[in-house]
């Protein structure tokens, strides 16, 4: 992707949005290309409103979660970054139904491993229950399905494979599974020091839907986790959130950024 940033501080936002016409193959490629340049123009102009802001806990800005649905449900996801290393463990889940090689099956009060979290949206509901903990332990949903979904800046759209299944699947998963950080520290002499943590992101989840149509979602943060997270929460900007919405890959760069860059003290 280009480099929007030096293309504006070399021509300007007026050439910067003429070069994206001239270059662009077809006018909606060039509808794209100008909205590009807008986001990255009001983001490098203007500092975030207090409402624009969104926060993500240090270690799970330098690791990340799978892209894609993994093989099976009840494998372990381990991902290194440096001296930090993620663990994620599924938990489990009773229901009539589970997910079999990407189909629904019905199987009377079966219990299986839920899975780990993945994709973007399993992303956008960790920044999202991480921003609003900051608030409160306790963190509401919205008032309504749709609205939590459209803070998370998601289309809505229903069915087996739409995703409001997917926004309460990925939320089951997130809430179910345990989280192992480890990191490990180098002294001076060459000693290593290991400390791992076995943290559940939340204590528990409260989720239904009436008949009538009514809905209500309530997520408590683990107060070990919480605790953790109000000491190392790196701020995000929810402008560029909403620009990688559905772009897993773009998240985990975008979050490792806006952890790692600050802390240089030279160019790397």
């Amino acid at each position: 992707m280009k480099n929007y940033r030096k293309q504006l501080e070399l021509v300007g936002f007026d050439e910067a949005m003429k070069q994206a016409v001239s270059e662009a193959r077809t006018p909606q490629q060039a509808k794209v290309l100008q909205r590009r340049v807008e986001k990255a123009f009001e983001i490098l102009t203007e500092d975030p409103q207090d409402a624009e802001m969104a926060f993500l806990h240090s270690g799970l800005c330098q690791t990340c979660l799978p892209h894609s649905r993994p093989a099976n449900n009840h494998d372990v996801w381990t991902r290194t970054s440096g001296r930090f290393t993620l663990m994620v463990q599924p938990g489990v889940f009773r229901s009539d139904t589970r997910d079999v090689g990407n189909q629904i099956v019905t199987s009377k009060g079966s219990t299986d491993y839920v899975g780990v979290p993945y994709g973007p949206k399993a992303r956008l509901i960790l920044i999202y229950l991480q921003s609003e903990g900051l608030k409160s332990r306790v963190v509401s949903l919205g008032a309504t399905q749709t609205a939590f979904m459209r803070s998370l800046g998601l289309s809505i759209t229903g069915g087996v494979r739409g995703s409001i299944n997917a926004v309460k699947e990925q939320t089951l998963r997130l809430t179910r599974c345990q989280f192992v950080l480890q990191y490990t520290q180098v002294g001076p002499n060459g000693e290593e020091h290991t400390q791992m943590t076995d943290a559940r992101i939340t204590d528990g989840l409260d989720f239904w839907k009436s008949s009538s149509g009514e809905w209500n979602g309530v997520v408590e943060l683990n107060q070990k986790f919480h605790e953790n997270l109000l000491e190392h929460a790196v701020p995000l900007d929810k402008r560029g959130i909403a620009h990688l919405v559905g772009n897993s890959l773009g998240l985990d760069l975008y979050t490792f950024f806006a952890y790692r860059l600050p802390k240089l003290n030279k160019p790397l």
